[in-house]
């Protein structure tokens, strides 16, 4: 079976490029790699280093509110990719195709925060969430 590995990481207030996070990332060796909580002012840096470094898919969903972001780096091209803005909680929906000896083959992602659960109210709210990004997928 073909294994993709996914690193999720958040990286606010990255100061330059030799924050040893951003190594640490990298030493991960994940196929698709999601970065939350990027302020603006790093995306430019970040896209010139992972592209460097051997990820050069790269997907950002911006929060506007926040002045912040979230990014996707990948070893392999999306064939889709869609912005999810819900309830104020910034997400990304994706799909990746690679070849696995001469097969391709396809994975369905999202990222995204989600909220702890603490109640009844909040986990069906996560849940119909979770089935809104199953449906768009």
């Amino acid at each position: 079976d073909p294994l993709i590995t996914i690193g999720q990481f958040e990286l606010s207030d990255l100061q330059s490029y030799q924050d040893e996070r951003l190594q640490l990332i990298l030493e991960s060796n994940a196929d698709i790699i999601s970065l939350q909580e990027v302020e603006w002012s790093s995306l430019e840096k970040l896209h010139e280093y992972f592209t460097c470094c051997g990820y050069p898919y790269f997907e950002c969903m911006k929060n506007e509110a926040r002045q912040t972001g979230m990014v996707l780096y990948s070893k392999f091209p999306f064939t889709f990719m869609s912005e999810v803005n819900d309830s104020n909680t910034l997400g990304i929906l994706g799909r990746i195709e690679w070849m696995n000896g001469e097969q391709a083959e396809e994975l369905f992602l999202f990222s995204t925060f989600l909220n702890p659960v603490r109640d009844e109210h909040t986990r069906m709210q996560l849940r119909k969430r979770l089935g809104n990004y199953a449906h768009r997928l």
